[in-house]
């Protein structure tokens, strides 16, 4: 009787008694991950007709069938080495809106060979605070709870005792910490950059996620609105920041957008998004009326860079 532990299945062999074995060679079974590494017999202790690690008894290893010289069963199970196949854990680092779902990185490891054991922790995500895990197949190994319950774990730790003949995906999520801000600030200048004297520079604290929205003045005396460019908070940070910009992109079936978008108007003025986890700057530029207007720039003497600069309507 044989046990392929876990290879492919063996059916059994039977002989009439004799002096010597009429089966042949012994099988060879393969399993996925694992180099097939012989045969050895085993006492079936508990009589379930599978070896059972620390029950049944291993004895010698068996490399043709005995010679079947007096009634009896012979019970065999297969041994086996991992093949060196490296199986990955790819990680993903998530946000846990559903309006708008964020990813924040992901990584994917080196690989492991079978029966590895693997560790794994959530990372930190500016803006946020871990929440949960989960991991695809859910029996390759186990996510802490959040909060931990096992004495000196970290909530969100992952562990594999024995890495599965398979890849494993991993996904951490996590919310907004609510005392966690970011800075965004409008200004309105002229083409040069300057800020347009009687203008007030506008700062608001906001946390990740949140509504942000700027409009253009149409009432700045000399100036007529052209358009608006962001100057910080663009674009994603550098790999393995998990700080995410406006024009970050998601794509999801096949089709990209830009979640944290909402209105990127620069005729009209409008724009209206969602805070992203770092500071946002936007400058609204406005070009001096022509005409009977007095433009007045003032310079510094040394560098010969403009100061200031005002517009006067001329009556």
């Amino acid at each position: 009787k044989f046990d392929s532990q876990g290879g492919s299945p063996v059916g059994d062999k039977f002989e009439a008694v004799g002096t010597a074995s009429t089966l042949g060679a012994l099988p060879s079974p393969v399993k996925t991950g694992y180099t097939f590494n012989g045969w050895k017999e085993y006492t079936d202790t508990n009589g379930n007709g599978q070896y059972d690690d620390g029950t049944d008894t291993s004895l010698a290893a068996i490399t043709a069938y005995p010679v079947p010289s007096a009634p009896k069963t012979t019970y065999l199970y297969a041994t086996w080495v991992p093949d060196g196949t490296l199986y990955q854990v790819t990680t993903f680092h998530k946000n846990t809106s559903a309006s708008l779902s964020l990813t924040f990185g992901s990584e994917v490891d080196a690989g492991h060979v079978i029966d590895s054991q693997v560790d794994k922790n959530p990372t930190n995500v500016p803006g946020y605070k871990y929440g949960s895990g989960s991991a695809i197949p859910v029996s390759a190994g186990v996510v802490e709870p959040n909060p931990a319950t096992t004495p000196g774990a970290q909530a969100g730790h992952y562990h594999i005792n024995k890495m599965p003949a398979s890849a494993v995906t991993l996904t951490y999520k996590y919310t907004v910490d609510p005392n966690a801000t970011f800075t965004f600030t409008v200004r309105h200048v002229d083409a040069l950059g300057n800020i347009i004297p009687g203008t007030t520079v506008h700062t608001s604290q906001r946390r990740a996620e949140q509504s942000i929205n700027a409009m253009a003045d149409n009432s700045i005396a000399g100036y007529t609105y052209a358009t608006y460019r962001i100057t910080a908070g663009e674009n994603d940070g550098a790999a393995g920041s998990y700080i995410l910009g406006l024009n970050h992109q998601e794509t999801v079936g096949g089709i990209t957008t830009t979640p944290y978008i909402v209105t990127n108007d620069t005729t009209t003025g409008t724009f209206i998004a969602h805070m992203p986890n770092q500071d946002v700057s936007i400058d609204y530029i406005y070009t001096a009326d022509a005409g009977m207007n007095l433009v007045r720039r003032y310079y510094d003497r040394f560098t010969d860079k403009i100061i200031t600069s005002q517009v006067e309507a001329s009556t």
